[in-house]
Order: structure tokens, then sequence, then C-alpha cells
């Protein structure tokens, strides 16, 4: 299993972020999405954290950052909708990313 894996969400891309979020997990995992446990709907809020990246300006440089614990990963959403993760106890997010 990678310690660290980086997802991004092209805008014009018809996956949405928490998507990609649920994807980059169960790749980083080696499943099926669909055997994800906890669902990510138990871990955050998947419509307030698409209406928070959903802003026009996304693409701009932005501290926005949100973080949050999915399993034994840290999941790191940066302002540009790239999504990375980290094994807990691992460096940060300025050390790999996937998208």
């Amino acid at each position: 299993m990678d310690t660290e894996a980086r997802a991004v969400v092209p805008e014009e891309s018809p996956e949405t972020l928490t998507e990609a979020i649920v994807e980059a997990v169960a790749e980083a995992e080696g499943i099926d999405p669909i055997e994800l446990r906890p669902s990510l709907y138990d871990v955050v809020d998947p419509d307030a954290l698409e209406l928070l990246y959903a802003q026009p300006d996304r693409s701009r440089a932005s501290n926005l950052r949100v973080t949050f614990a999915y399993g034994t990963w840290q999941v790191h959403v940066h302002r540009d909708g790239t999504v990375q993760l980290t094994e807990h106890g691992q460096p940060g997010p300025d050390s790999r990313k996937h998208r």
C-alpha cells in the first residue's frame, strides 16, 4: 500500500470531488469503491465539501485546504481540487499528491 497518493479532478471533468476522493482511497486500499468502510458520508459532509470547492475561482492560488481522516488515510483537499492522501503518521500535504 502506498503511503501517499494524488488525484486531480479537472474542472471540466464529469467526476465530482467526492467521487475522486472515494476512488483515490479505494485505489490506495486496493479495493472497489463500493467496499469502502466507513462510507465517505460517515466522515465528512460531501455536499458541503462539493459546495466549498464549486466556487468558480477554485484554480486561483489560495490557502484553502480541507483535511480529514478517512480510514487509515489523511485526505487533503487543496483549493485547486487536488486530492492528496497520506497515511496517518506520514508527512503531510507537501509530500505527494493524487488527482
